[in-house]
């Protein structure tokens, strides 16, 4: 009978770049001999008769090599593998998902070696825009945005190696918000705020303001998507009052806490964590 077909052929499958290879199988029962051929991607030098061979790559196209058991009785069923030069896929980008209180971020993915670039792109509202980096793994974008939603969009990268193939996107979600302390304070009246405490919280958190003036105000609570999850009144008396805001059945993360005057001022502004 003629031999049985390999099982498997070992060597580089993407060979952009390449210059040269080798190829392997494990013997096949019954064969006194191979026969190894190869399209496309170069040619094999030396001797293709054996367990293995070595091929010249011109490292800029794809092609395929195979081989086959040979024995008297003929030639077996050859095994092929394809041989390609696409761009390999970046890994996952680390960096910041949510961005608050600062105008800059930086994003980056693991190298992938020499000869490729990195196509990255950003859609994170106007104001937004990558500064530094394009081309390589690691960028860094700026915003001046001002508005006061916070914004959802996306940053993205491919690769492009040296044959001129380009992979993939690899995809992050990014969320930019206000720092509460940048917000316009527009009350006329003095006012002490405290820091949100505890702070992270599980539970409740609380807030002591000391005013000079009986007042209504307005307690409002944000997530990072700019969802609206709490809207409580509060009446102030003309000294210390203590605030307490319960956030026990949320979900663990970043929330925004806005203290709002009669009139939709902003007074006072701040992040608390819920763990």
């Amino acid at each position: 009978n003629v031999p049985g077909t390999p099982v498997t052929v070992s060597g580089p499958t993407n060979v952009c770049g390449l210059t040269t290879a080798t190829y392997s199988i494990a013997a096949v029962a019954g064969a006194t001999g191979y026969n190894w051929t190869i399209t496309g991607a170069g040619t094999i030098v030396g001797s293709n008769t054996g367990t293995s061979v070595t091929v010249a790559l011109n490292g800029t196209t794809g092609g395929s090599i195979s081989a086959a058991a040979t024995n008297v009785c003929g030639n077996g069923t050859s095994r092929t593998i394809n041989l390609v030069v696409t761009a390999t896929q970046p890994s996952a980008i680390s960096g910041p998902s949510t961005i608050c209180g600062v105008n800059t971020a930086t994003y980056t993915v693991p190298s992938l070696g020499t000869g490729y670039t990195y196509n990255w792109s950003l859609t994170l509202g106007t104001g937004w825009s990558i500064t530094a980096g394009q081309g390589t793994n690691s960028i860094t974008i700026s915003g001046t945005s001002v508005t006061t939603n916070p914004l959802s969009g996306i940053v993205k990268v491919s690769s492009t190696n040296s044959c001129g193939m380009t992979s993939a996107f690899r995809t992050m979600a990014v969320t930019y918000c206000h720092d509460g302390i940048a917000m316009n304070n527009n009350e006329t009246n003095s006012n002490t705020f405290s820091n949100i405490y505890p702070n992270p919280t599980s539970s409740e958190f609380t807030i002591d303001v000391t005013s000079d003036v009986d007042k209504d105000v307005t307690v409002e609570v944000y997530d990072v998507l700019g969802n609206l999850v709490i809207h409580a009144k509060h009446q102030l008396v003309s000294g210390t009052n203590t605030m307490k805001t319960n956030i026990e059945d949320f979900k663990n993360g970043m929330y925004f806490v806005r203290l709002l005057d009669v009139n939709s001022n902003v007074i006072h502004s701040q992040t608390v964590i819920k763990q």
